[in-house]
C-alpha cells in the first residue's frame, strides 16, 4: 500500500469506535477531564457480564484519548506525506481514497520509513503542523482521519482544490480490537465460563448457607465431605429434637447436591414429610432463580415428585415438578390436533404458503384485508397455540 492510502469495508463495530474518536474536537483531545465523571471504579465483582463489559467502555476510550493527546504534543516529529491526487470519494459515504507521496520524516532519514497500517489516525490539512496551537488557529483547514476508515469534518470536501498533507499521530488497532472484544455476543458459555468461576459460586453457596446456625452449617460440610470418599460408601446422620432445623438443613443440602449436578433419591417415612420437603427445596430453586448471581439457576426440570395424589394432596407450589401432573402436560403437549408438533407444522405450511392462502382468502371474503393485516392475524393465532404448548413442554427441560 506504499503511495496510497485505502478504504476497506468495516463492520458497524468497527464504525462505533471511529465515530467516538472523530466526535471529539481539539479541545476534547486534550482535556483531561473529558471522561472524568464518566469513569467510574471498576469492581472486583459484577452483577453481570453485561455489566462486567460495560464497565470498560470509558476507560478505554479515555485511554484513547490520552494516547492520542500525547501524540498531538510531538507534531513535529510524527511523518507525513504530500497528497498527489485528487481525492476520489468512494461509493461509501464518508470513504474516500487518496494517493499520496513517499512518506518522509523530519527527524529520521534515516532507517526503515513509515507505511501507513490499518487503524492508523492521521491529521490531513493544508499545511504541515508542527503543533497543536497551529491545528487551532483561525484560518488554518484540517480533519483527523483513519486509515481504511472514514473521515471526520464535514467541511472536508473544501481541502480538495487545495495542496494538503498527511500526518501520523497514533496506532489504535490494540484499542478497537479490545472494543470489538466488549461487544462480543453476551450468550457465549466461554464468557460465562471465565468470567463466573468457582470463586463466584462459593460466594452466592454463602449467601444460601448464610441463613443456617452454625451447627447446621456443619452438618451439610460434614455430609458433603463424603462425597470425595473414592467411592467408598459413607452414612452420614443429622439428627436434633423438633424445631431444631433439620428439614431446613435437608433441603439446604438437596439444593447444593442438584446445583453440583448429582442425582440424589430422597425417600420419607411419611407423605407428610416428603411433601414439605419437596416445597423446601421448589422455594429454595424459586429463590435462586430470580436472584441475579445467575450461577444458582436451577432448572425446575431436574427435580420430580412420586407419590399417590390422594395421599399427597399435591398442591399448587409443588405442582410443577409431580409426576402424574407432568405426564398429563406432556401428553397433551404432543397430542393432535393441538400438540406442540402439529402447531410447528402448521407454522412452518403459513409461512411457506402465506401469500396463496392470503390470495385465496380474498377472492372467497367480501372484506379484504391487505396481506400484512393478514399475515399478523394468523401468525398471532400459531404463535398462542405454540405458547399454550410449550408451556408444558417446558416442565420436561426444565
Amino acid at each position: 500500500m506504499d503511495g496510497e492510502t485505502s478504504c476497506t469495508k468495516h463492520n458497524s463495530d468497527d464504525f462505533d469506535f471511529t465515530n467516538s474518536i472523530f466526535s471529539w474536537s481539539i479541545d476534547d483531545i486534550l482535556d483531561e477531564n473529558l471522561f472524568k465523571n464518566k469513569v467510574e471504579k471498576i469492581e472486583l465483582s459484577f452483577e453481570s457480564i453485561d455489566h462486567y463489559l460495560g464497565s470498560f467502555f470509558n476507560p478505554l476510550l479515555e485511554e484513547t484519548r490520552a494516547q492520542i493527546c500525547s501524540s498531538m504534543e510531538i507534531l513535529y516529529k510524527a511523518p507525513y506525506a504530500e497528497v498527489i491526487s485528487p481525492i476520489n470519494n468512494s461509493v461509501v459515504k464518508r470513504l474516500y481514497k487518496l494517493e499520496i507521496k513517499s512518506w518522509k520524516s523530519r527527524f529520521h532519514h534515516h532507517g526503515e520509513s513509515y507505511k501507513a497500517s490499518p487503524d492508523d489516525i492521521l491529521v490531513l490539512a493544508d499545511y504541515k503542523p508542527e503543533n497543536v496551537k497551529e491545528l487551532k488557529r483561525v484560518g488554518r483547514m484540517w480533519s483527523s482521519v483513519s486509515v481504511m476508515l472514514r473521515l471526520q469534518m464535514i467541511d472536508f470536501e473544501v481541502l480538495m482544490n487545495k495542496t494538503v498533507f498527511l500526518v501520523f499521530l497514533t496506532n489504535v488497532s490494540l484499542n478497537r480490537r479490545i472494543w470489538d472484544a466488549f461487544r462480543i455476543p453476551r450468550n457465549l458459555k466461554v464468557i460465562e465460563q471465565i468470567l463466573c468461576n468457582r470463586d463466584k459460586d462459593d460466594f452466592s453457596y454463602q449467601e444460601i448457607l448464610s441463613e443456617l446456625n452454625e451447627s447446621q452449617n456443619k452438618a451439610i460440610s460434614a455430609c458433603l465431605s463424603g462425597l470425595n470418599c473414592n467411592h467408598n460408601s459413607a452414612v452420614k446422620l443429622i439428627w436434633g429434637p423438633p424445631g431444631t432445623g433439620k428439614t431446613k438443613t435437608l433441603a439446604t443440602l438437596l439444593f447444593v447436591l442438584l446445583k453440583m449436578n448429582y442425582r440424589v433419591l430422597v425417600c420419607a417415612p411419611t407423605n407428610v414429610a416428603i411433601k414439605e420437603l419437596a416445597s423446601r427445596v421448589v422455594t429454595l430453586v424459586k429463590e435462586a432463580n430470580s436472584k441475579r448471581y445467575g450461577d444458582l439457576f436451577c432448572p425446575m426440570g431436574e427435580l420430580l415428585l412420586f407419590g399417590s395424589n390422594e395421599r399427597l394432596k399435591i398442591g399448587e407450589d409443588i405442582r410443577d415438578i409431580y409426576w402424574d401432573y407432568r405426564v398429563k402436560q406432556l401428553k397433551e403437549c404432543f397430542s393432535s390436533p393441538t400438540g406442540f408438533i402439529p402447531c410447528l407444522e402448521s407454522m412452518i405450511y403459513l409461512l411457506k404458503n402465506c401469500a396463496l392462502c392470503w390470495l385465496q382468502l380474498e377472492k372467497e371474503e367480501r372484506e379484504r384485508k391487505t396481506f400484512l393485516e393478514f399475515l399478523r392475524e394468523r401468525v398471532r393465532s400459531q404463535a398462542l397455540l405454540l405458547k399454550d404448548t410449550s408451556d408444558a413442554e417446558r416442565l420436561r427441560s426444565g
